[in-house]
Order: structure tokens, then sequence, then C-alpha cells
């Protein structure tokens, strides 16, 4: 918890993460790391991706199926699927939403486990959930981010699903962005 809430994202929204069991901490290799859980349509966890509390790494658990990365499921279906590089800039995105007062509870929010090429689990969320017309893509706001958001807009058109390219206002990516906004003491608004 405090790491994540060293990187911004609100303590309401992690306990709740925590509480459900979709969000925990483990030792790896005597490291500290968060782990971000994904489950199949019926809520059986496939995927773990793990981020070191200190220091780079970034992996997954062993076993782990991309297809099921982690995600914020909506409670209510509005067609929008927000699609992000990692779990961080996800939650990243729902605290922002939280502090300008909006409601996280309709949107459907995916992260792509860090690896923005034609992912299996966005192919794999589009199979689950037919309802999803079109898609916002929180990618990073650098070269290969663009490249891989134009990619993935071109797959997603292919399967009659729009999607809109929606990097960060400012940083390189949504953390990035929420944490440049918080140093400012400004509550973090996405700047639109």
């Amino acid at each position: 918890m405090r790491y994540l809430e060293s990187r911004g994202i609100s303590r309401s929204l992690l306990k709740g993460l925590v509480d459900a069991g979709d969000v925990y901490g483990t030792m790896r290799g005597g490291v500290a790391c968060a782990v971000f859980v994904g489950r199949d349509r019926t809520g059986v966890p496939r995927y773990a991706a793990l981020r070191s509390c200190e220091g780079g790494f970034k992996g997954e658990a062993p076993r782990s199926d991309k297809r099921f990365a982690f995600s914020l499921q909506s409670v209510r279906n509005n067609g929008v699927l927000h699609v992000f590089e990692s779990a961080i800039d996800a939650l990243s995105y729902a605290t922002i939403l939280e502090h300008e007062g909006k409601q996280t509870a309709s949107l459907g929010m995916l992260s792509l486990g860090g690896a923005p090429k034609l992912p299996l689990a966005l192919a794999q969320h589009l199979d689950d959930r037919p309802y999803i017309a079109s898609l916002a893509l929180h990618l990073d706001n650098d070269e290969a981010g663009r490249r891989a958001a134009r990619e993935i807009a071109r797959a997603a058109a292919s399967r009659g699903v729009a999607a809109s390219m929606e990097p960060p206002p400012e940083g390189k990516d949504v953390n990035e962005f929420l944490l440049a906004r918080r140093s400012r003491g400004r509550a973090p608004d996405r700047g639109r």
C-alpha cells in the first residue's frame, strides 16, 4: 500500500482492490513486490503482474495467462474500454477520476501488462465483452506508445471497434501525469 500510495494511487481505491484480492504484496528474491491479479470472466485468477517496490523489476508470476491481464471491470456497461500499458497507469487514471469526483464504476479499464503490442489480453477482453464498441488508448506518450496505439487501433477497427488515442497531456505516462499534478499541489485533472 505504501509503495502504491507513493505513486499517487488513491488509498480508497487500493483498499477496495486489496480487500477483493486483486492487489496484494509479496516478496520475490528478498524484494517487496506489488502484485496485480488478472481474472477470467468467471472471476478465477489467471494472471499476476509483479512490480518491485524498490528498483525496476517488472514481471509476471509463473504460468500467468497473458489473455487475462489486470483489469478494473465496469459495474455498468457504457461500451468503452480504457486501455493502459500498466496496472499502475490504470490505477492512476482511476485516481484522477476519483479526484475529479467522477465515478469509475461504469468504466472498464484494462492493463496490457507493459506489453502494448497487439496484446492477447485485449483480444480476450473484446471476445468476452462483445458490448465494447470503442477503446480509449491511454498508452505512453512516447514514440513506442504512439506506434503501439496506432497498431492497436488498426486491429480494433478490423473487429469493428473504434479507438481513440488519449495519451497523457504531459509526462511519459498516466502515472507521471498524476504525480506531476500532485507535486504542483493541484487536484489531478486530465487537462481536458
